[in-house]
């Protein structure tokens, strides 16, 4: 009969409605949300530091149209800097086709969020990464700013440095991240793969000890109580409170990892 539709035009509908449009960009961020995007971002305004350098590592610099005052202002010449405290009426002053959050920020910036998502502006919110979760970061990344392939510069320069690290035995080092008493990373943690790639052995800290205990320590304070004693080289923090041979039962070489000019300074 005229004007009724076939069963398969039904379906033909259906199926339609339920693809993404042609050009279309659609994430899960780290909060549950279903970000859709119309085309690749163009004017990103981040308030996470993080997301600001890795969309500068992925070639997106300049779809870069604002970022937090945490951000280094030596990486953003000319980019417009936002307060610390989230600024809804600024944030929108700067015509934002993406705005970039992580979820620990999220309970301060709640009024600024709906204020954007109601002047429909998207909103994503994506977890500073871990070095397992990096690619797939990368990936959601990428996708709302157009990059191609976003993870492979971030695999071919860990496989690059992996091909460097010397073969033979190698150190054993203790990073010491705390001023306030013999600390270290997380054996999962950035710094401890750094080490690695970088040459660093076992990073275990005594005979027959696990390579790190986790922290009795308030969450988010990043550190790991280490045992007393320690590796082959001491990475210490400037102003670290403890010294080879200074009673804590540590004993190895301390290496000072501040920027050169900056211990010039210090020693002046």
């Amino acid at each position: 009969m005229a004007g009724r539709l076939t069963l398969p035009a039904v379906f033909l509908l259906l199926l339609a409605a339920c693809l993404p449009v042609s050009g279309e960009i659609r994430i899960s961020d780290d909060s549950g949300r279903t970000v859709v995007l119309e085309h690749a971002a163009r004017r990103v305004v981040s308030l996470y530091a993080g997301h600001s350098e890795n969309l500068l590592a992925l070639g997106a610099g300049n779809a870069i149209a604002g970022v937090s005052a945490a951000d280094d202002p030596a990486l953003f010449p000319g980019v417009p800097v936002l307060p610390m405290r989230a600024d809804g009426e600024r944030i929108l002053a700067l015509r934002p086709d993406l705005v970039l959050l992580r979820p620990q920020g999220e309970a301060a910036a709640e009024g600024v969020i709906r204020l954007l998502e109601r002047g429909g502006v998207p909103v994503a919110s994506l977890s500073p990464p871990t070095w397992e979760t990096m690619e797939a970061y990368l990936v959601r990344l990428g996708a709302l700013v157009g990059a191609a392939d976003p993870a492979r510069p971030w695999r071919e320069a860990v496989s690059a440095l992996e091909r460097t690290v010397p073969a033979g035995k190698r150190p054993r080092v203790f990073l010491e991240s705390s001023s306030r008493g013999l600390m270290t990373c997380s054996p999962s943690s950035w710094a401890a793969r750094v080490i690695a790639l970088a040459g660093g052995g076992e990073r275990r800290v005594g005979r027959g000890a696990p390579p790190f205990r986790e922290p009795p320590c308030p969450v988010g304070r990043g550190a790991a109580a280490c045992p007393r004693r320690g590796g082959d080289r001491r990475l210490s923090r400037p102003g670290g409170g403890h010294e080879p041979g200074d009673g804590t039962g540590y004993s190895g070489a301390a290496v000072d990892f501040r920027p050169r000019e900056r211990q010039d300074r210090a020693g002046a």
